[in-house]
């Protein structure tokens, strides 16, 4: 059971190539619409996301209720894009040569992946507005506002059945502004990662299913006051 869901190939291989290392490159977790049932506190939430090339993982905050149903509120792991320099596994998101040692590769600052090695386009993502991400990028762009209601990745999962009630998958899609001298209109450019598109998908569960949930944990309920009440009896 603690396997269902989760994704055994994409393409017809168990692992994926795109990264500079093992661990990078392992598909883990489901498709973000199922979880294994039986979920508590203490589970971490792994998602394999294809748009981007790598696994992603959330970790619990507290227990919430939607629409009456218990739920566990998940949110993307603060280490998911930690700076590689001082949170070692992302090394290998990094861009460079498998040949040269780490401290020749590429690696951009907290909050930010490059996924050239994913798209083959310079594209960076990053959460919107720059969120948990280096001050050195948001300072680039006027006005961004960041905050973890409407930015932040999350799932509010049923434990129970391992079915998420509602969540929300953010990203935000930058690239690097430099000076080309070549070219006009970047001659003068200042130069940082500018935000060129934000990308939400989201769902919630609707009332007729939520109906059937708060049902489903009535019932449980019961039976879990029922057992204490037979041997008494």
């Amino acid at each position: 059971m603690n396997a269902l869901g989760h994704i055994e190939e994409w393409n017809d291989e168990s692992t994926i190539s795109n990264w500079l290392g093992h661990t990078c490159n392992m598909i883990n977790g489901t498709d973000s619409t199922i979880f294994p049932p039986f979920r508590t506190s203490k589970d971490t939430l792994y998602i394999f996301v294809p748009d981007v090339c790598r696994s992603l993982h959330a970790d619990y905050v507290k227990d919430v209720k939607v629409e009456g149903v218990p739920a566990l509120h998940y949110v993307a792991s603060k280490y998911l894009l930690a700076d590689p320099r001082q949170y070692a596994p992302n090394l290998c998101f990094c861009r460079g040569d498998e040949d040269d040692p780490p401290e020749r590769w590429g690696c951009l600052k907290e909050g930010a992946l490059d996924l050239f090695n994913c798209m083959g386009v310079p594209v960076v993502m990053t959460f919107p507005h720059f969120f948990n991400a280096s001050p050195d990028y948001a300072k680039y762009v006027e006005g961004l506002k960041p905050d973890a209601e409407k930015h932040q990745t999350f799932t509010d999962l049923e434990p129970n059945t391992g079915i998420p009630l509602r969540g929300a998958k953010r990203m935000q899609m930058n690239m690097f502004l430099t000076k080309i001298p070549e070219i006009t209109v970047l001659t003068n450019v200042s130069e940082g990662l500018f935000p060129v598109v934000w990308i939400e998908e989201g769902a919630e569960l609707g009332e007729v299913h939520l109906s059937k949930f708060r049902k489903f944990v009535f019932m449980l309920s019961f039976f879990e006051v029922l057992k204490w009440l037979v041997p008494a009896a």
